[in-house]
């Protein structure tokens, strides 16, 4: 006679089936909702970590990894990470998406590894997808038993806390919101005056990562540099703030041509309707200064044809200017110190010309991860953070103050012919600190015009042009 199974096994069979199956949802809510988001909220007690669109796509490969062999779920999970540090990349440093897999190819000019920060960040990555195949290759039997909707409710915490705290419920619906076109060159009012037209020489520094200080204190460090007894002797001086669009090559498609773009819009055709071309019909010399590879976002083929003469980059200031450059700063964008390429640019400030001149100085130094000891200290950052509370904001403030006494001392310069300055951030500080986001306006950049009021016809001299050092391009 078959021996009829107890109401009490039945019973015992059903707890452990459930928990079972409880085990394996949570191993598979822990694996593919936890594991790789919870790295990015630890850091957001610090940082500002915009990447949360991409968690559900490693909810999608846990799900996929029923079905397919571990080395494919391997494969997966690194290109959804790869995709997790390109949002990333992309947010911090204003990059669309196009613009930042066309970047891909720079990076080669690139040392990623100078910086610790990206170090230790691609170490966390490359532990977490490991983490993620192992658990993978170890519980994939159990994720089959596994329910889904663990997985999915810790999910829904983590980009619920997430966009609480980094404010990127957005990033779901993005809205590709274009500003209306502005720039520092038209708000300051220089680009309808006569240095605009070739009737005086004009200055232009855009100086990397430099935004719109939210506290009017703040910005006060800077126009301490600028708004002297002795600039304002010989200039009308103003300061404001503009709005931007994109990253560094934007900014130069911004200020140079009159529109939003980037250095994709001029490496075709030419010559392009940008200033440097518009002066040089007025037989203006234009000159542009970098103390990056003029490879670097192919500078060397679309400056020309935005109408630079000459082209002054790493490779120029090595060659001809060596006996003046004897620092290396930065770390990932390594190269000559911006306070000395600054005298250079002084020098082509004020040397005599036959005619009009154009010099255009883009800076680098401060390029995010950026090197605090590079700086000449100024602010004592060491003790809190300074005037500013934050030790990178201000680390990053004795950097741009180098750039600003630069310019203050050429405007003072009694050999300066007619000039126009116009000092302007690039786009808004790519600062990782949760606490110096905060202390700049998001949507703007600052800048401050110096209009002279000499009068043009005054001052030239009408000496031989002399042979300018550096490359033609």
């Amino acid at each position: 006679m078959p021996i009829e199974p107890s109401s009490n096994s039945a019973d015992a069979g059903r707890i452990f089936g459930a928990q079972s199956t409880m085990r394996a949802s949570l191993l598979f809510a822990l694996t593919f909702a936890l594991i790789p988001n919870l790295g990015f909220l630890l850091a957001s007690i610090f940082f500002v970590p915009e990447r949360i669109v991409v968690a559900p796509f490693y909810l999608g490969v846990g799900l996929l990894a029923l079905f397919v062999p571990v080395p494919v779920t391997a494969l997966l999970l690194v290109s959804v990470a790869a995709l997790d540090v390109l949002v990333l990349v992309c947010k911090i440093f204003f990059l669309s998406p196009s613009l930042a897999f066309s970047s891909i190819g720079f990076l080669t000019e690139l040392d990623p590894l100078a910086s610790l920060l990206y170090i230790g960040f691609a170490l966390t990555m490359a532990a977490t997808v490991a983490l993620m195949v192992w658990m993978t290759a170890r519980y994939r039997t159990e994720f089959r038993q596994a329910r889904l909707v663990p997985a999915v409710l810790a999910l829904l915490a983590v980009i619920g806390i997430d966009g609480a705290v980094n404010k990127t419920f957005g990033m779901f619906a993005p809205n590709a919101r274009v500003p209306s076109f502005d720039s520092a060159f038209r708000r300051s009012g220089i680009a309808e005056g006569p240095a605009a037209h070739g009737e005086r020489n004009l200055l232009m520094v855009v100086v990397e990562g430099f935004g719109a200080l939210a506290d009017p204190t703040h910005r006060a460090i800077f126009d301490a540099e600028i708004f002297t007894p002795d600039v304002m002797r010989r200039f009308d001086v103003a300061s404001g703030t503009s709005p931007y669009y994109g990253s560094t090559t934007g900014a130069e498609s911004r200020e140079l041509c009159g529109r939003w773009g980037d250095y994709r819009n001029y490496q075709e055709g030419g010559p392009h309707d940008c200033l440097p071309n518009r002066l040089r019909a007025e037989g203006v010399e234009t000159v542009a200064v970098h103390g990056f590879a003029a490879t670097m976002f192919n500078r060397h083929v679309w400056y020309p044809k935005v109408g630079f003469d000459r082209f002054i980059d790493a490779e120029a200031l090595a060659a001809d200017y060596a006996d003046k450059l004897p620092s290396q700063c930065g770390l990932t964008f390594r190269s000559f110190c911006d306070r000395e390429v600054g005298e250079i640019v002084h020098q082509l400030a004020v040397e005599p010309t036959q005619g009009r001149r154009f010099t255009y100085w883009l800076t680098l130094n401060t390029h995010v991860p950026f090197e605090p000891e590079a700086a000449t200290a100024h602010l004592d950052c060491a003790d809190g953070g300074g005037p500013f509370g934050e030790e990178g904001v201000c680390n990053l403030s004795e950097m741009w103050l180098e750039v600003f006494q630069v310019v203050e001392r050429i405007a003072t310069d009694p050999n300066l012919p007619p000039t126009d300055i116009l000092i302007v951030g690039d786009h808004n500080t790519p600062i990782f600190q949760r606490a110096g986001r905060d202390l700049f306006l998001r949507e703007e950049v600052g800048w401050w015009a110096l209009k002279d009021r000499t009068e043009p016809a005054d001052a030239i001299a009408q000496a031989p042009v002399p042979v300018l050092r550096g490359t033609v391009r």
